[in-house]
């Protein structure tokens, strides 16, 4: 394979820096941002913390600082402030250089050049305008003054659609300024820094020869490699690949890259290789073993290709380079990737094809980087064989060779907290996935193993990738053992289990905690019980008891809420209730009591307690029936689905599962499964309410309270035609129109109740005022 090749993936994603240094303007998935697999060999332990941006991690590419100037601007600051002898602030200097006008200078300037005795209200403070009072040092601000006058022609917009269009005759006219100040200059810090405003507004104009030609006699001749020398640097080296000469525009780009950590992300963007000859010419152009070093680490940090080939020929190369050690990080992290990633089958090793990438073809490169840490580890060329021992023992488990992973890691000599801290997570993960069955003392132990992990920083999510995998692996072990209860906390958290509850795991629950009353549970059980709340026992009990107030079994609900002590009830949430259930709403309005902090009103064991008292007076009492059958009709139609006290009855509600139950969903894969998993937790059945609006109906004479409960039966038969499958928008499926008005006849006999029967009521008219299908209805039929 031609070793540009590797490059086409990249290439794709990323806007190579042609043209003043740019980066990408695409929009570009990138399976970084949502990838949440596992990988434990931690790229911090490099101790490269200026090669962290290409430290892989399929959760962030790099951190958001590299791809702005924050970096850049520190760097500049540092400069400036040795510049002033250390005697200024980096905010003042932040304030000065950057965020100070051309406005703002000129009365620092008279200040500064004793022409004024006040300094200026704005930077009368500023401790490097102090500086330059101190010192006379006009040209400081001369300078300054300058590069404010260069900066909008010269930046560049990573984000924007389309850059604006460039002033090439202002910018050549500030070009000619700057040369003459550049030869009037004495002060060779301020000498490099005219040369590199006036090489940069040459490759912004797009003048690549000026540019090329300014650096050559203004910048080389000064042999100054500071900070400013490198930035220049990167802009000769856009210029040349702008001209077509990219084998010197990489090379120039590779010296950046190495030297001037601030701009590392844009040299590398910025390198591009289109052929075999090009790449043999970039090599050509390195003077040391070192500089193709650093070429071939460039080539190796892309996040599709294989980089083996390239550590190796940096091993050949040099054998101690660090660049190596980089090279083998990111593989292994990307190895990681491919056998335990997302599809993580704990039966091990484990993935199932992704990106194109077989399980076979992910053993079969790590095979290929196994052999070769394990010669570099016989030939023991490196000063650092602690990370190359972690990386032998880390891909021995990773090829499923626990023994002599153990064997390995157990014989490392960590010399520092952050290096033990890593072997002794990557032991851990071994001793885990060996486990077989778990017991009491196994789970115990690697339970308290998994606890007395710390890791700062944990720039690479290990507190949270462990913590998962402790729960993945063990799901599996308990389902093995038929411990399904543990299993299942294992699964899911308890946001899970409170949005989609049924009885079955309420009950697997319920009995697993009831055994941890009267005995000890292992770390494990507790860490698991407490994933559910901070009294588990009494919150799935309060789960169970809202399950049985769901199904209208009152006296069973009422049983178990009573069984759970009264200040822990109080606090479990949803419990307490943010208004009267057993108010009658003419309109439905879902979020009117939802909030964070609701007002209690009352809660669920008081009104099961009051649902049975009403029922039992309807049953003896004549005179109270109609009433509290309404009441009832009441409550149970507002714990509904399409009620405001639907938290009643559950603990979550989405308002796009309706739409599932709807036409067109019926025809998408799983749209029954999809249904009741998000209609599970919500009591949507509405026979119950309209019974007991027709038992009200049925025990009153009264005509307002008559109309009153046809109204709110008719509600409850307009919900259950949407909660059998219809929907009155968006078209009638395959009906006609007709076809549709008879399937819908049977769901509307409540409507035509109330408009025949009741239209001269008091009710009718009020509740016609605020019901705007109402009106439509009459308006339509009547």
């Amino acid at each position: 394979m031609f070793f540009w090749k590797k490059f086409v993936a990249a290439s794709a994603a990323l806007i190579l820096l042609l043209k003043p240094l740019q980066v990408a303007q695409a929009c570009v998935w990138d399976p970084d941002w949502n990838f949440y697999g596992y990988s434990f060999f931690d790229p911090g332990v490099l101790e490269q913390p200026d090669m962290k941006p290409f430290f892989l991690s399929f959760n962030q590419f790099y951190g958001g600082e590299w791809m702005y100037d924050t970096l850049k601007t520190a760097d500049n600051i540092t400069e400036w402030r040795t510049y002033c002898q250390q005697k200024a602030t980096p905010a003042d200097i932040q304030a000065l250089v950057y965020e100070a006008t051309v406005e703002d200078l000129k009365p620092a300037r008279l200040w500064v050049s004793g022409k004024s005795a006040t300094p200026p209200p704005a930077l009368g403070t500023n401790t490097m305008l102090k500086v330059f009072q101190q010192q006379k040092n006009l040209a400081a601000l001369t300078y300054l003054d300058f590069a404010k006058r260069c900066e909008p022609h010269a930046t560049y917009d990573p984000y924007a659609w389309e850059q604006p269009e460039r002033d090439v005759e202002a910018m050549r006219t500030l070009i000619k300024e700057g040369e003459l100040k550049y030869k009037a200059s004495t002060d060779a810090f301020l000498k490099l820094r005219y040369a590199y405003q006036i090489v940069r507004l040459a490759q912004y104009a797009g003048l690549s020869d000026a540019c090329i030609d300014f650096f050559d006699r203004l910048v080389t001749p000064l042999n100054n490699q500071s900070l400013l020398y490198y930035w220049a640097l990167s802009h000769k080296a856009g210029a040349l690949m702008a001209k077509g000469d990219l084998a010197q525009a990489d090379y120039l780009f590779s010296r950046v890259f190495e030297q001037c950590p601030s701009r590392r992300i844009p040299a590398w963007l910025s390198f591009q290789v289109d052929s075999d000859e090009t790449w043999t010419e970039v090599l050509s152009h390195c003077k040391t073993p070192d500089e193709k070093a650093t070429v071939f680490l460039i080539r190796g940090i892309n996040l599709y290709s294989h980089a083996l080939e390239e550590a190796t020929e940096i091993y050949r190369i040099n054998p101690t380079s660090r660049a190596i050690e980089l090279l083998i990080a990111r593989e292994i992290n990307k190895v990681e990737y491919d056998l335990m990633g997302t599809s993580f089958d704990f039966s091990f090793p484990i993935k199932q094809e992704y990106d194109g990438v077989s399980t076979e073809e992910a053993k079969a490169y790590l095979a290929d980087i196994r052999a070769f840490v394990q010669q570099h580890n016989r030939e023991q060329p490196t000063v650092r064989p602690v990370f190359w021992k972690m990386a032998e023992g880390h891909l021995a488990f990773l090829s499923g060779d626990f023994a002599q992973a153990e064997n390995i890691l157990r014989s490392i000599q960590a010399p520092d907290a952050r290096t033990r801290q890593q072997v002794a997570l990557l032991r851990w993960v071994v001793s885990l996935s060996r486990l077989d069955k778990p017991t009491f003392e196994s789970e115990e132990a690697l339970y308290q193993q998994f606890s007395q992990f710390a890791f700062e920083p944990d720039e690479h999510d290990l507190q949270l990738k462990a913590e998962r995998y402790l729960l993945n692996v063990m799901a599996a072990r308990y389902e093995a053992a038929g411990q399904m209860a543990q299993a299942y906390l294992c699964r899911h958290e308890r946001w899970e289990f409170l949005s989609y509850p049924d009885v079955e795991t309420a009950d697997l629950l319920l009995k697993w905690l009831q055994t941890l009353r009267n005995r000890k549970p292992s770390g494990m059980e507790s860490f698991l019980a407490q994933r559910l709340d901070e009294h588990p026992l009494e919150f799935v009990t309060e789960v169970r008891a809202t399950l049985h107030l769901r199904a209208g079994e009152w006296e069973q609900a009422i049983s178990l809420y009573r069984s759970i002590p009264e200040d822990i009830r109080r606090s479990l949430p949803y419990f307490n209730l943010p208004l009267d259930p057993f108010q009658g709403f003419n309109q439905d309005c879902i979020n009117c009591f939802d909030s964070e902090t609701p007002e209690v009103v009352t809660n669920r064991l008081a009104m099961a307690e009051t649902i049975l008292a009403l029922e039992a007076e309807a049953r003896t009492n004549p005179a109270k029936a109609t009433a509290n059958y309404l009441k009832l009709g009441h409550a149970t139609y507002n714990m509904s689905y399409f009620g405001p006290a639907w938290m009643a009855a559950a603990y979550a509600r989405s308002s796009s599962s309706l739409w599932y139950l709807q036409g067109e969903a019926e025809e998408y894969e799983g749209a029954q499964e999809w249904r009741q998993k998000q209609l599970n937790g919500m009591f949507t059945n509405m026979a119950r309410p309209e019974a007991y609006y027709r038992k009200a109906l049925a025990a009153t004479k009264d005509p307002e309270l008559a109309a009153q409960a046809t109204f709110m039966a008719a509600k409850c038969r307009q919900n259950q035609f949407y909660l059998d499958g219809y929907a009155d928008f968006d078209g009638y499926g395959d009906m006609d129109f007709e076809t549709f008005l008879k399937t819908k006849k049977p769901y509307r006999k409540d409507l035509d109740a109330l408009i025949t029967k009741y239209k001269n009521t008091r009710y009718y008219q009020q509740v016609l005022r605020e019901c705007t299908y109402l009106q439509a209805y009459e308006s339509f039929n009547y």
